[in-house]
């Protein structure tokens, strides 16, 4: 699927913490093999209401399909309609109360590495802990310690984004923890949710990091 590119800015005259992480561990791999990633995230029970591009995911051939998290219980399973179980992992979203994918049977693959064709995905589920609530939100310092459970990734995932520095919409910053993965694991591509935009940006490091919101076909 088509979408629009939007570039978030940064500013280089300010020392981040993703500037520290590349002064210290340099550039990324390379991804030397390709693969075709089917990411859905921040569905937010849209298919109960309308499933058009279900019926174009119909005719996708993809290798894997990811679930980023905040989706309901009948997203995931309008998603399962239309795609093979075994294809499916996931991860849970701040909006994420209950752990609707085992519920659905879906591995949760958050803290954990699965190899796909040979490329190595691992995750981070979750937002920065902004509120009291039963979805998995997080400290700086507890997704820094989930990303110390995370070696040698091609392809790290979350449902937050990657931090770079403080503002004041805390809830939209990232977490440490990502940022951190990507840096430590040279990993060279991120893929996200949580900001409902279909975007990508390219790291100090050359990681490529891809935003995506609904549903979108990654051929990388």
């Amino acid at each position: 699927m088509c979408f629009k590119l939007l570039k978030r800015q940064k500013n280089n005259n300010i020392k981040t913490y993703e500037q520290e992480l590349f002064n210290t561990y340099g550039n990324c791999n390379k991804l030397t093999k390709s693969i075709s990633v089917l990411v859905f995230a921040d569905t937010h029970n849209m298919f109960s209401y309308d499933t058009s591009k279900l019926e174009e995911v119909k005719n996708m051939q993809f290798d894997v399909c990811l679930l980023l998290g905040d989706h309901s219980l009948t997203d995931v399973t309008e998603i399962l309609k239309v795609v093979p179980i075994s294809k499916v992992f996931g991860i849970r979203g701040n909006h994420d109360k209950s752990d609707i994918l085992t519920t659905c049977g879906i591995q949760n693959i958050n803290g954990k590495v699965i190899n796909v064709n040979g490329i190595k995905i691992g995750a981070i589920q979750g937002s920065i802990k902004y509120k009291e609530t039963t979805a998995p939100l997080y400290t700086h310092e507890e997704s820094l310690q989930i990303a110390e459970q995370l070696t040698n990734v091609d392809i790290l995932i979350s449902h937050d984004t990657y931090f770079v520095k403080d503002s004041n919409e805390i809830t939209h910053d990232g977490l440490k923890g990502i940022t951190e993965a990507i840096y430590r694991n040279h990993t060279p591509v991120h893929i996200h949710g949580h900001l409902h935009v279909n975007d990508q940006q390219t790291l100090l490091n050359g990681t490529k990091s891809y935003g995506v919101y609904g549903v979108t076909l990654l051929n990388l």
